[in-house]
């Protein structure tokens, strides 16, 4: 395939970006018998480690931290914008997410790893597909990347595999952060769970599921954490409805437990009812 020239994902036109997310598919097979190579030369058995479940990922993960906090970078200086080495995946090369300088040991394994952890995401949540990341907005941080998405994601939804995994090495490699080695198994099941829409049944005890408090002609709606945490998506979901509601002049989330409303002819208790029945019906497990 040829190579295209240096350029961000979200600065490509649309045939760059599907050209792009082809070149990145071409490349995981590859990527991930480098992986196996590299176990196999460290006496690993790539069959055992390999095994397809989320779960394998803490042993890898380890194994990789081990290796890549090893290796010293190239004594190159810092430069973001310069061309990556034309050998880099494109996931690196039309990226800042690692540094020019990041030796060829850790992009091969990081490479592998980024393979290994979308096979094990796509197993599990077979719906999900590969797509060009889109949104109405061109600064949207996925946009234009190979992004994995199903039918129950939205705009906000797409999952863009390569830079969790740059970032978290990054930073273990500078020792801004502590080794976790579950944290991508951890990360592998969220992201399975939000692919499949299976988010677990919110157990709600003793708190309200919402609250509307009123302070200066501004409604406070407190949502139950596990809510706002858990079906954070829909949230967002209700907070667009009820923008559109007669009467209701903004609607902003101000966190993810608190959603701010300006409206007229409402009072406190009718917006905790619209709050209630909105979420009582989309959300079945809270009846």
């Amino acid at each position: 395939m040829r190579l295209m020239a240096m350029t961000y994902f979200r600065k490509m036109t649309k045939r760059q970006a599907a050209t792009a997310l082809a070149e990145y598919l071409t490349e995981r097979p590859v990527a991930l018998q480098r992986l196996r190579d590299e176990l196999t030369a460290h006496d690993r058995d790539p069959a055992t480690i390999l095994d397809g479940k989320a779960e394998s990922l803490t042993p890898l993960w380890l194994w990789i931290a081990t290796r890549i906090t090893t290796v010293e970078d190239y004594s190159t200086p810092f430069d973001p914008d310069a061309p990556a080495p034309t050998w880099w995946p494109s996931w690196a090369r039309y990226s800042s997410d690692l540094r020019r300088s990041t030796p060829d040991e850790v992009v091969t394994l990081l490479d592998g790893f980024i393979s290994y952890l979308g096979g094990v995401v796509t197993a599990a949540a077979p719906e999900a597909v590969w797509q060009i990341g889109q949104h109405r907005i061109k600064a949207y941080v996925n946009y234009h990347h190979p992004v994995l998405v199903s039918s129950t994601t939205d705009y906000d939804g797409q999952l863009y595999l390569p830079r969790m995994v740059a970032v978290t090495a990054s930073r273990l490699r500078r020792h801004m952060d502590p080794l976790r080695d579950d944290e991508f198994t951890s990360y592998a099941t969220g992201l399975i769970t939000h692919l499949r829409d299976e988010v677990e049944r919110v157990s709600v005890v003793e708190e309200p599921l919402a609250e509307v408090g009123e302070e200066d002609g501004v409604f406070d709606i407190g949502l139950h954490e596990e809510i706002a945490h858990e079906h954070s998506q829909k949230i967002d979901r209700m907070i667009k409805d009820l923008a559109a509601q007669p009467g209701i002049e903004s609607v902003l989330r101000e966190d993810r437990e608190v959603v701010l409303v300006t409206a007229r002819d409402w009072d406190a208790e009718r917006l905790e009812r619209w709050v209630l029945s909105w979420l009582k019906a989309r959300l079945p497990e809270l009846n």
